[in-house]
């Protein structure tokens, strides 16, 4: 509960940086979020139609693991995810990925350019955010179905695209 209200206050904060919104406290916006993605609307008393103009075409996404939180605005559908490394079983690999990603892990394993991930599970739980962040920016959340989500292959530290359900 606190992660989620600190994603929520985190949010507002990004809306107080905007350069258009310097006279704004993060009073004047509410973050919805129990939903996915964020719905951000003027806070109450806030002169709302100032408020609803800055938010027009802004989007918004939270995500948070263990003690940390992060949030991101932008002019367009975005998503994140993060989650806090842990060892995933094969079956919740299986679940949310087909054969070719499998593939990938498996050759992910053997590039030894990347000696820190030498684990099948690390590397399944960077595949699993990755689809988290793309049902994100749908709009779905995990209930849209990560294994709906078909991606270029295995990006670290980049943006990329990716396709969902076609």
């Amino acid at each position: 509960k606190e992660e989620k209200l600190a994603g929520k206050l985190l949010i507002k904060y990004l809306l107080c940086l905007q350069k258009s919104s310097k006279k704004f406290s993060p009073s004047h916006f509410q973050v919805l979020a129990d939903s996915h993605p964020p719905i951000l609307k003027p806070g109450p008393g806030s002169g709302a139609q100032k408020v609803s103009d800055l938010l027009n075409g802004l989007h918004a996404s939270i995500t948070h693991s263990g003690d940390r939180v992060f949030g991101v605005l932008g002019k367009s559908a975005l998503g994140i995810d993060f989650e806090v490394q842990r060892d995933l079983k094969e079956g919740t690999i299986r679940y949310f990925s087909c054969k070719e990603e499998r593939d990938w892990l498996d050759l992910a394993l053997q590039d030894s350019s990347h000696p820190t991930f030498a684990d099948r599970s690390f590397f399944g739980l960077i595949l699993f955010t990755q689809k988290e962040a793309v049902l994100k920016a749908v709009g779905s959340g995990i209930a849209g179905g990560p294994s709906e989500v078909k991606l270029p292959g295995i990006r670290i530290g980049v943006e990329f695209e990716a396709i969902y359900k076609e």
